[in-house]
């Protein structure tokens, strides 16, 4: 059964969670309000240039933040693993036919597809913990 974890590995995978970053900064960067400043008043500590505005929402932006977060903690989790665990995650999760399935896994790990199953609920299990409970 398919979970939030494995959802956050396979956009992690295929790199769907940067290019999710990437469209958000090309519909930031397209997006450009201006402010007539209707109803008079002064402005103060305004950044007039219009690249400052850009990146100051770019930087700003909750959507990307959580995207961003998302990046760094799986990567991070990830390189904690030794290179076995590592190289099933990404055979395991690969886009598109890339994938490859439990048999293939098992065999080119030298293991009970069974094992390499366990393996990876002990994987989601510790990322899940990281990630949504991180003081506990």
């Amino acid at each position: 059964m398919a979970d939030k974890i494995d959802a956050v590995f396979k956009d992690y995978y295929s790199d769907k969670i940067q290019s999710k970053i990437n469209f958000r900064i090309a519909e930031i960067k397209g997006n450009h309000t201006t402010d007539e400043n209707i109803g008079g008043g002064r402005l103060k500590n305004v950044h007039r240039n219009s690249v400052e505005k850009v990146m100051i929402r770019i930087q700003q932006d909750r959507m990307i933040m959580y995207w961003e977060a998302q990046i760094k903690a799986v990567r991070g989790y990830v390189h904690t693993l030794d290179k076995d665990n590592q190289q099933m995650l990404a055979w395991h999760y690969a886009p598109g036919e890339k994938a490859k399935s439990w048999q293939q896994i098992s065999r080119l790990m030298h293991l009970d597809q069974s094992t390499c199953k366990r393996r990876l609920d002990k994987i989601k299990k510790d990322l899940r913990k990281s990630m949504f409970n991180p003081c506990g």
